[in-house]
């Protein structure tokens, strides 16, 4: 509402302006720049100052049109300074955010990093558990296959010995044995 009785006013002021009718003129811009500084925005002074400072120098109140000329000069240094200040303070906050950015990709890279080195040692244990789990298999059908052949010795060393006692028997006795299978 403050917006459009800011320009509807300026607009008013303008057409008094052309046509030289300047005390209206100054009339509505004065209550344009009122509600200028009610809606707090300097730079919405600057135009309506202008127009003030040119019907002052129509009318040949040049004192009143320098002085003006000052506070729009003063007006607009603060206008600038306000946006370089904003553009330096955007300035710093993209670069603030840049710097988040790429801490955030080096987390994330050192988080991807130490997920991979977690997930090659769970394989290298795996891969040492399971070498663990075959070498004892193999150590195990190893032990198995000597027992098995110690009974196999012992059995035949038992029948060696058999055999040893029935040729000995058949030696001294005067009948020969025959043994067949």
């Amino acid at each position: 509402e403050l917006f459009w009785s800011y320009i509807s006013c300026q607009f008013i002021g303008r057409i008094y302006i052309k046509k030289n009718e300047y005390e209206k003129a100054k009339e509505f811009i004065l209550k344009s720049n009122a509600v200028a500084l009610q809606m707090k925005s300097p730079i919405s002074q600057l135009p309506n100052l202008k127009l003030l400072a040119q019907i002052d120098s129509v009318e040949g109140n040049f004192k009143s049109a320098y002085l003006l000329q000052k506070k729009i000069a003063l007006i607009s240094d603060s206008v600038k300074l306000d946006e370089n200040k904003r553009a330096a303070i955007l300035v710093q906050v993209e670069f603030e955010s840049d710097r988040k950015d790429k801490e955030i990709d080096l987390l994330n890279r050192n988080q991807e990093l130490q997920a991979a080195q977690i997930s090659q040692q769970a394989t290298t244990r795996n891969y040492l558990v399971a070498s663990i789990v075959l070498a004892v298999l193999l150590l195990a059908l190893t032990y198995n296959r000597f027992r098995l052949k110690q009974k196999q010795n012992t059995l035949i060393e038992e029948k060696n010995r058999e055999m040893e006692k029935l040729s000995i028997v058949a030696r001294e006795t005067a009948n020969g044995v025959f043994i067949m299978d």
